[in-house]
């Protein structure tokens, strides 16, 4: 769910004069429809508000809607998850298809005009999904991840065995001891930056005479 007090409007019918900046509206319009987002509650806000309702008890009558509104929210995006889910497969499935008749007899223009066009979806669907699970990553962190948790410890093992080297294998063998393991990788980096290459070329010690130096 997302609220805020936003200085964007959509539409004329939001503004009192005709000052509008319709450029920012388009722009609003579609970060909207990037996201999927919709206005929910907005008709019964508005009736509630025009009511004689005392302020508190509106607040109230919110607070109370918020249960409701998370389980219509929580089947929406499952919805909306299983709706994105099916358009992606529908999208490889046409890519592969294009692919396949550009291999057997090549496509025409308007043929790989329509590939780069599913390319260009099925990134943007990538690029939704991973920003999707990077946000919930950090809210779920910042919810739990500073604590004595399962998800703590679940987090921090598993970037220790990503960090982790078990075993290394070596023109001797395969090495499991850690204690060899690191004297190996300090030797090996040891050998690979610290070798000292022979000079090709030099300058002679007379190369710059007196007689053609600039200053003395």
């Amino acid at each position: 769910m997302l609220m805020g007090d936003f200085n964007l409007i959509r539409g004329a019918q939001d503004k009192n004069n005709n000052n509008i900046n319709w450029a920012l509206v388009n722009l609003f319009n579609d970060a909207i429809a990037r996201w999927a987002l919709l206005e929910v509650l907005k008709s019964w806000w508005e009736e509630l508000l025009a009511s004689n309702v005392n302020p508190r008890d509106a607040i109230g009558v919110w607070h109370g809607h918020d249960s409701g509104l998370r389980q219509v929210l929580k089947g929406w995006s499952a919805n909306l998850g299983k709706e994105r889910r099916v358009t992606k497969a529908e999208i490889l499935a046409q890519i592969q298809n294009l692919d396949m008749i550009a291999d057997e007899q090549g496509l025409d223009e308007e043929g790989w005009a329509l590939r780069y066009h599913l390319e260009d979806q099925l990134i943007q669907i990538f690029s939704d999904e991973e920003e999707y699970w990077r946000q919930r990553g950090r809210l779920r962190w910042t919810l739990q991840g500073d604590a004595n948790t399962k998800y703590f410890h679940a987090v921090a093992n598993g970037r220790r065995r990503r960090c982790h080297i078990s075993s290394l294998k070596t023109d001797e063998g395969e090495i499991t001891d850690q204690q060899a393991i690191t004297q190996h990788v300090y030797d090996f980096y040891r050998a690979l930056m610290g070798a000292e290459e022979p000079k090709l070329l030099s300058l002679q010690q007379d190369f710059l005479a007196t007689e053609v130096r600039v200053t003395d």
